[in-house]
Order: structure tokens, then C-alpha cells, then sequence
């Protein structure tokens, strides 16, 4: 039976799931052992990382022959890419071995350095510096070769020989953008917010609406003793304008700078000049 196509995005986000799966679980138990005076859980961090692609494994390819990440993209590995066939057992066996043997191995060699000479650790160094390096090379042309043809999106893949296909049959979906028109809408209306408010004199604005509704009989909240009109709060650098009533400083002189007909909070008199409390 012929596989179908898979799209390139596709294969790429089912990797990155199951890498941010990972990443997640192991955040969990890193919080677990975050109270301890010395963290032990990093010191066998290879370990409980291979423990946790082990039982990943068990619960995803071993029982349904896709990755987590795979199945949430309605994807599933395949015995090759000329056919749709589920992964035999042996190949889902292979899979952990290689995913699981070679990442521990990958952090773990640096174990090894002080049970050796040093001309001996020396010789391991340069090995595995040239090592890494010729994996990258090889790990950088097979992902231009998967851009290219579609085909094995890492390098375990092209070694195993791994498909991958879809686990239903797929339709044509047209892409909904209510979301997103939704979010340039109010991106948008927050813009002219920002540009519209400092161009608004609020301290005027604030005194004709106490004005419209003096007039129309009904009576404002005076504010508490020993309390700044203005914000209501302990009045910090006191002043007093010429009813007496106390303010802070700030809030007296932003309110004149903004508005030369500002007025009392208290008793509605306008304010043309202040002075520190206690003094004429």
C-alpha cells in the first residue's frame, strides 16, 4: 500500500512536541528536588533522562507506533516510505535503543576522563570533539536533503530506513483567521488608544464633568479626612492652596500645569497658587 504524503512542517513539529514533552516532564521532576541543599536529581541527569525517553516510548511508539508528538498531528511512523505499514517490533525495539543507548552515551563519555591517563583523556577529547563535529556535518546534509525531497527529517530515520504517514485519511481545510483577525483588531485599537489619551487634558475633562454633574443635582463623595482631594491618600509634601485644604504637592501643581481653572476637590474654589502646610 503507498504511503502519503507528509508535509515537511508536519514531520518538523511532531519533533519539536515530543522534544517540548520531554522538556516539560523533566521540568516537573527538576521542581520536585528544587528544596534539597545539593540538587542529586542533575547529577544523574543522563540517567533519569534515558528512564523518561524509556517510558515516553513504552506509552507511545511501543503501544500505538507513533511518538506523542506525531499524534496530536494525527501522524504516525511508517515501515518505509514506499509503504504505510505499521513499525514491526524489532524497528520499534531499534528506535529506543539508538534514541535512548546514543544521547546517554552523548553525556555521559566525560565519566570516563578521570579513570584515564591524561594523554589517554586527551586522545578521548579529540576523538569525540571530531566525532561530534562529523555527526553535525552529516546531521546538517541530511536535513537539507529532507528540505529538498521531504524524506527523513533526522538523521535516525534515514538509518532505520523510517516512514511516516498520516493515521486518517485527509481532507482539504480552509485555515480559519478569526483569532487572528481578532488580535489585529484590538492590536490596532490599543494603537490609537496610546496616541489619542496624551493629546486628552484629563484634569480639564475631570473638572467639566464635575461641573455637568454639580449642575444636574447630584452630589459627589467628599473625600475623607486628612486625605489628599485629588488621589485620595495621605497627602505627601503637604500644601494648602487659598481655602485651606490639603493636598499633595504633586498632585496641586500637575492639575495647575494642566489646567489653569483647576479647583478645590473640597469646596469647588479655583486655585491659582499653594503653599507649604502651616506656613502664610
Amino acid at each position: 500500500m503507498e504511503s502519503e504524503t507528509v508535509l515537511r512542517v508536519s514531520q518538523l513539529d511532531a519533533i519539536e512536541l515530543d522534544e517540548e514533552i520531554l522538556e516539560m516532564i523533566w521540568t516537573q521532576f527538576s521542581n520536585c528536588a528544587r528544596h534539597f541543599t545539593t540538587n542529586v536529581l542533575y547529577t544523574i541527569k543522563p540517567e533519569m533522562t534515558a528512564l523518561l525517553r524509556v517510558l515516553l516510548w513504552r506509552y507511545s511508539v511501543f503501544s500505538t507506533g507513533a511518538t506523542f508528538g506525531q499524534r496530536m498531528l494525527g501522524l504516525t511512523y511508517a515501515e518505509n516510505y514506499n509503504s504505510s505499514l505499521p513499525l514491526s517490533r524489532v524497528r520499534r525495539i531499534l528506535l529506543l535503543a539508538f534514541v535512548v543507548l546514543v544521547e546517554w552515551a552523548r553525556e555521559r563519555w566525560g565519566a570516563l576522563l578521570p579513570w584515564l591517563s591524561p594523554v589517554k583523556g586527551a586522545i578521548l577529547c579529540k576523538c569525540m570533539t571530531y566525532i561530534e563535529m562529523l555527526l553535525k556535518l552529516v546531521t546538517l546534509i541530511n536535513f537539507l536533503s529532507f528540505l529538498l525531497h521531504g524524506r527523513y527529517p533526522t538523521l535516525l530515520q534515514r538509518l532505520l530506513n523510517l516512514g511516516m504517514s498520516h493515521t486518517h485519511k485527509q481532507v482539504s481545510q480552509s485555515p480559519e483567521y478569526v483569532y487572528m483577525n481578532r488580535e489585529i483588531l484590538w492590536h490596532g485599537f490599543s494603537e490609537f488608544i496610546f496616541a489619542v489619551l496624551p493629546l486628552v487634558n484629563t484634569s480639564r475633562l475631570k473638572r467639566w464633568s464635575h461641573n455637568v454633574v454639580r449642575r444636574c443635582g447630584i452630589q459627589l463623595p467628599r473625600p475623607t479626612n486628612n486625605c489628599c482631594p485629588v488621589c485620595n491618600q495621605v497627602p505627601c509634601m503637604p500644601h494648602q492652596p487659598e481655602c485651606g485644604h490639603v493636598h499633595c504637592y504633586y498632585c496641586l501643581r500637575a492639575n495647575l500645569l494642566a489646567d489653569e481653572m483647576f479647583q478645590c476637590g473640597v469646596c469647588n474654589e479655583p486655585i491659582t497658587q499653594c503653599h507649604p502646610m502651616g506656613t502664610t
